[in-house]
């Protein structure tokens, strides 16, 4: 593990991973020598809290192992704090709870255990040797004391055992037993026929001709049902029923009941008959007369407004003029329009 750490330390990725370290320590570390100055625990795992240096800690250690696997072509948003943090947290959790475990099995690690994995990690040595100074300057730059360090390597000796229990104490049944020397003697028989090629098609059949004259006899066969793609949205009446109290209803329609009230209007349509400079009063007034007497008798009053009417402009609409309120037309218009 340490290895991989010291030969990641000379990208320039991995000087960034310790700039990052060197803050989390001077944000950290402090609260680690203080009585009670942890802080407020992030998590708890049958009593025994995980602080948020260790939470850092985790996160950091994270961050090493992408840039040692990744190197300089790291995406800085992999290194985040709040992307890596579920991580982290999950994985101090699941140690808490194997550490918890191997001590309920009574699994301890013995000093000459301790001290044989640490000396034989290939970061500590010099020249095949384990030497401590080199020990001590790999802690100091990995954040470690060698307390901390050793305590940390019986942990996982520990867990190494836990594991190994597990591992070294499978069986398998005698039903599994008898599935796998069924897989392994299982034998099939197979039966096949090679057909040549050549006594399948000819040339002759695969020609311009021979294609064109097969899609021509089967051409519904190229064809797809016309599909459509449709989006839609569901709307059912009972998601919008609400029970509304009727004296709401009233009250919010006497508070606007004003703003909906309008003025009367009438519909207004016409025939304009205009006396021409040439025509007399009495050919004007049969023309009238005329005109009257065909409304009176029920002909469609458009059809005649657009026969009659010289009003080239609602002649074509069947006389309409649209809606008045007593203000639209002239004076005497608009006493017509209201009797």
């Amino acid at each position: 593990m340490l290895q991989s750490m010291r030969q990641s330390t000379q990208s320039t990725a991995a000087k960034v991973i310790i700039g990052l370290i060197v803050l989390s320590f001077a944000a950290f570390g402090l609260e680690t020598l203080l009585p009670g100055g942890s802080g407020t625990s992030v998590a708890e795992v049958n009593g025994e809290e995980i602080t948020p240096f260790a939470l850092q800690e985790a996160i950091t250690q994270q961050k090493r192992q992408l840039v040692s696997v990744l190197g300089d072509d790291i995406d800085p948003s992999l290194l985040d704090d709040d992307r890596l943090q579920p991580r982290a947290l999950q994985s101090l959790i699941q140690r808490a709870l194997l550490l918890q475990k191997s001590t309920a099995l009574n699994l301890v690690a013995s000093e000459a255990q301790v001290g044989k994995s640490i000396t034989s990690i290939e970061a500590f040595q010099f020249n095949g040797s384990f030497s401590p100074d080199t020990y001590k300057s790999v802690l100091a730059g990995a954040g470690y004391t060698p307390e901390r360090f050793r305590r940390a390597q019986a942990e996982d000796i520990v867990l190494t055992q836990l594991q190994t229990a597990i591992s070294e104490t499978e069986f398998a049944t005698q039903a599994e037993l008898a599935a796998a020397a069924n897989l392994i003697a299982e034998e099939r028989d197979v039966r096949y026929l090679v057909i040549p090629e050549s006594g399948l098609v000819s040339d002759e059949d695969l020609s311009d001709a021979a294609l064109r004259n097969y899609y021509r006899q089967n051409e519904a066969a190229f064809f797809n049902p016309e599909q459509v793609v449709v989006n839609y949205i569901l709307l059912d009446p009972a998601d919008f029923a609400v029970s509304v109290d009727e004296s709401v209803v009233e009250e919010q329609y006497e508070a606007v009941k004003d703003d909906y009230e309008v003025v009367e209007q009438a519909r207004v349509s016409h025939i304009l008959l205009i006396q021409e400079g040439a025509e007399s009063d009495a050919a004007y007034g049969q023309r009238v007369a005329e005109a009257a007497g065909r409304i009176g008798r029920g002909e469609d009053f458009a059809d005649l407004a657009a026969e009659l009417s010289d009003d080239l402009g609602s002649a074509s609409l069947g006389g309409e003029l649209g809606f008045t309120d007593g203000s639209a037309f002239p004076d005497q218009m608009e006493t017509a329009i209201a009797a």
